[in-house]
């Protein structure tokens, strides 16, 4: 097994399609059938069902696709890090989960760049939970994160905002009428949560016990228009920012708990570092740094 190879798989597991992902990778069609041939022939598994053009995951490829993504982010991390040693370069390496990627770093990103045009990001997107991990292992220098009491004892934190968990649902959904839910609305409501390593699942299955209801989950995913797609064709209803939800969107309702999810987001690092100077220029910024939602 090869690097290519976790690269070519991970590609035709995400796209779908060989011929698109010989082109993502910029290698011909036949090296990727190969490859992934190669691998199926080696682990002696199916990592796809072929019916015709169409690959069908299969869970050995499923579980192939997990392991080895986290594989590869760690390839990846060591390389950028490598040519950041080599090159002497102005970069911030920061955690970002997807929910705050999608509506609070893009704002950051652009105010901290006009001010700062010659440091560059370098930037890691996965759940609050594995982005901890990674500053724990100094892959990454900080994190947007989450807060959360019981584990912020390790770190320095600056909070930047307050936020609240929706639950969403399908206009479809009989729920989407109603101005508040409880718990007990959506006990039997199919759910889409994001993978693991994100903190809102364990707020979300704590709530769940409160009534004695283990949740219904069908789908597991790190894609917010993945999750906003299956909540718009009423296949399932997910927990999302209430920043994330478009008042005018025609297919999809936000509607708050009952319980209020409120959530602290911030910036976190390690207590015992001594930051660069680029590091003390973003931790500066988000001291004086205000959110002004749309």
């Amino acid at each position: 097994m090869t690097i290519n190879q976790i690269k070519y798989f991970i590609a035709v597991y995400e796209i779908g399609s060989i011929l698109k992902a010989s082109k993502e990778c910029y290698v011909s069609q036949p090296a990727i059938s190969q490859s992934i041939l190669s691998l199926e022939r080696e682990f002696q598994l199916n990592l796809f069902q072929r019916s015709g053009k169409t690959l069908i995951n299969t869970t050995e490829g499923q579980f192939f696709y997990e392991k080895a993504k986290k594989i590869l982010e760690d390839v990846n991390l060591l390389e950028n890090r490598m040519k950041e040693i080599s090159n002497g370069s102005n970069i911030l390496r920061i955690g970002v989960p997807p929910m705050i990627g999608s509506f609070l770093f893009p704002d950051i990103f652009l105010k901290f760049c006009n001010k700062n045009p010659k440091i560059e990001f370098s930037i890691l997107e996965s759940g609050s939970l594995h982005i901890r991990n990674r500053i724990e292992d100094k892959n990454i220098d900080l994190a947007l994160t989450i807060l959360d009491k019981d584990r912020d004892e390790f770190y320095n934190t600056i909070q930047i905002m307050e936020t609240e968990l929706y639950f969403c649902v399908s206009k479809k959904n009989p729920l989407s009428n109603k101005k508040i839910l409880t718990i007990n609305d959506i006990k039997d409501e199919s759910l889409i949560l994001m993978k693991e390593g994100s903190f809102q699942n364990p707020f979300i299955h704590t709530l769940f016990k409160t009534v004695n209801v283990k949740p219904k989950v069908i789908l597991y995913s790190s894609q917010l228009n993945t999750m906003k797609k299956f909540v718009s064709y009423n296949a399932g209803s997910a927990f999302l920012f209430k920043e994330l939800i478009d008042k005018n969107d025609p297919d999809i309702v936000g509607i708050p708990l009952s319980e209020e999810f409120k959530i602290k987001i911030g910036l976190i690092w390690p207590i015992n570092s001594k930051p660069e100077k680029n590091i003390i220029k973003f931790i500066n910024f988000i001291k004086k740094y205000k959110y002004k939602e749309n």
